[in-house]
C-alpha cells in the first residue's frame, strides 16, 4: 500500500446530489444579487436625477444586502456539501501495510466506525497487555524487547502510550512501546517479550473510602500516634488504580490513615485504633 492509494469508499450518489444541489443554489444567489445590484445602482441614479425617492433607494440597499448574505450563505453549503463527499473515500496518509479491515462491500457502515486498520512499518510498537495495578508506567520507562523465537535478538524500546482505561473483561490496560531501531526480525505480528528495565517508582495506593473531598481538594485522616487523634491532610492524587486511589504527595510512608468513616470525623477527634491495624 502506498500513499495516497485509495482504500475503500462509500456509495458518493446521495453526496453528490447533495453537492449539485448547492452549486444551484450558490448560483441562484449569485444572480440574485447581481440583479439587486443592478436595481440599486439604477435607483441611485434616479435618485440624482429627482424621479425617485430616498425610500426607495434604501429599500434596493437593504435587498442588495440580503442578497449578498444569501451567496455566502450558499457559498458555506456548497462547501460544506463538499467537505462531506471528500469523506466517501479513505485514502492512505503514508506508505503502509493494512493489517485489518472493519467492513466488507456493500456494507452499511455508521459514522466514525473502524473500516481499515493501517500499520506504518517504520515506526514499530510492541503492545503488551500489563494488569491494571502494575500499569503505572510513565511514559518513556524503558523496556527491552525479545523475539520469542529468538531470545538473542533484543531492542530497546521506551513506553508512548498507556491506556487510560483498563479492559472491563481482562482488568489489564494496554501499553505501547515505541522500538528504538528495530532489526528485520521484529516484523508486524511477532509475538515478543518485554522486560522492564529499571525499576518503577513505588506509589503509595489507599482505598478510595480513605480519601474525603472538600471545596475541589482531597484530603485524608492521619492519626496521631501519640494521643490517638485524628487531623485532615491535604494529599495530592495521581490516577485510579485497581484496588483503590494513587496518592502522588501529602502523606509519608508509615502514617496511619484512617480509611473508613471519613465524613463522620471532627478535627482533633479521639479514635480507637485497634492491634495490627495499618496506614
Amino acid at each position: 500500500m502506498s500513499q495516497g492509494q485509495l482504500l475503500a469508499a462509500l456509495d458518493p450518489t446521495s453526496l453528490e446530489l447533495a453537492v449539485g444541489s448547492a452549486r444551484a443554489d450558490l448560483t441562484n444567489a449569485e444572480a440574485t444579487l447581481a440583479n439587486a445590484a443592478s436595481v440599486e445602482r439604477r435607483a441611485r441614479a434616479l435618485l440624482k436625477a429627482g424621479t425617485e425617492t430616498q425610500a426607495a433607494v434604501e429599500s434596493a440597499e437593504q435587498a442588495s444586502a440580503a442578497a449578498q448574505a444569501s451567496v455566502v450563505q450558499a457559498s458555506a453549503a456548497l462547501s460544506k456539501a463538499e467537505e462531506q463527499l471528500s469523506y466517501t473515500q479513505i485514502k492512505a496518509a503514508f506508505d503502509g501495510i493494512v493489517t485489518q479491515t472493519g467492513a466488507e462491500v456493500g456494507q452499511v457502515v455508521a459514522a466514525g466506525a473502524s473500516v481499515v486498520t493501517v500499520a506504518r512499518p517504520d515506526a514499530r510498537d510492541a503492545v503488551v497487555d500489563v494488569p491494571d495495578g502494575n500499569a503505572l508506567l510513565p511514559v518513556g520507562a524503558p523496556f527491552s524487547v525479545s523475539l520469542q523465537i529468538n531470545p538473542a535478538m533484543t531492542v530497546n524500546g521506551k513506553v508512548r502510550e498507556v491506556a487510560p482505561a483498563a479492559d472491563a473483561a481482562t482488568r489489564t490496560r494496554r501499553v505501547k512501546i515505541a522500538l528504538e531501531n528495530p532489526p528485520a526480525g521484529f516484523r508486524l505480528g511477532t509475538t515478543i517479550t518485554a522486560s522492564l528495565k529499571e525499576a518503577v517508582v513505588e506509589q503509595m495506593v489507599l482505598p478510595a473510602t480513605a480519601i474525603l473531598s472538600r471545596d475541589g481538594k482531597s484530603y485524608v485522616w492521619v492519626i496521631d500516634e501519640g494521643d490517638g487523634t485524628v487531623k485532615t491532610r491535604e494529599v495530592v492524587t495521581g490516577p485510579q488504580a485497581v484496588n483503590g486511589i494513587v496518592v502522588t504527595s501529602g502523606i509519608d510512608v508509615g502514617m496511619r490513615v484512617v480509611i473508613a468513616g471519613v465524613h463522620s470525623l471532627e478535627e482533633g477527634q479521639k479514635v480507637k485504633v485497634e492491634d495490627g491495624a495499618r496506614s
